[in-house]
């Protein structure tokens, strides 16, 4: 478990206690998006590790080694059981921990497409002022097109720039950008 707990975000739960203790499996998980890679338990006396693992790797690891089951009550497919106090030794127990934390952490998240307002975004973040309004004209300079109502879906990007869309006057035809 203390290997487990040298990754980042990674953390003890409890979810099948009330009050943790020695007969009670533990959890470990990403805090960024709870996954678990391991499940630490005792099951008749004996202790046990369950870890998350590539298919492709599984039946290898179960060939290598007779301490290595197919995961107890997990899917056979995805997850392998290390007797612990078996023939795995030490340091491949912390490999496969290692291995496992990597193969569920979140993934960083892929931007696919730009926003057809990036460029005034970067307008916004170069000028630098606190506070300031631009006219829809000004807007339209920047950009090369009329805002329309897909302005009120995008303005939330701003943010990533470092501003706040403030207040948006039909009447008056201006905007309010506001630094976050």
């Amino acid at each position: 478990m203390n290997t487990a707990l040298t990754f980042p975000g990674a953390y003890e739960d409890y979810p099948f206690a009330e009050i943790p203790g020695e007969d009670h499996t533990t959890v470990m998980r990403h805090s960024a998006d709870k996954k678990s890679f391991a499940f630490i338990m005792r099951h008749n006396g004996r202790l046990y590790l369950n870890l998350k693992c590539d298919p492709l790797e599984a039946g290898f690891l179960r060939q290598a080694f007779t301490g290595i089951l197919p995961g107890y009550h997990m899917s056979h497919t995805h997850w392998n059981t290390i007797v612990i106090g078996s023939d795995v030794p030490e340091e491949e127990i912390k490999r496969q921990i290692g291995n496992r934390y990597i193969l569920v952490k979140p993934k960083a998240k892929r931007r696919t497409a730009v926003s057809k307002y990036e460029p005034l975004w970067k307008h916004l973040q170069a000028d630098g002022r606190d506070t300031f309004l631009m006219t829809y004209d000004a807007i339209q300079a920047v950009l090369g097109f009329d805002i329309d109502h897909s302005f009120l879906n995008a303005k939330k990007e701003a943010a990533q720039f470092g501003y706040a869309v403030g207040k948006i006057s039909m009447k008056e035809k201006h905007v309010t950008f506001d630094k976050m």
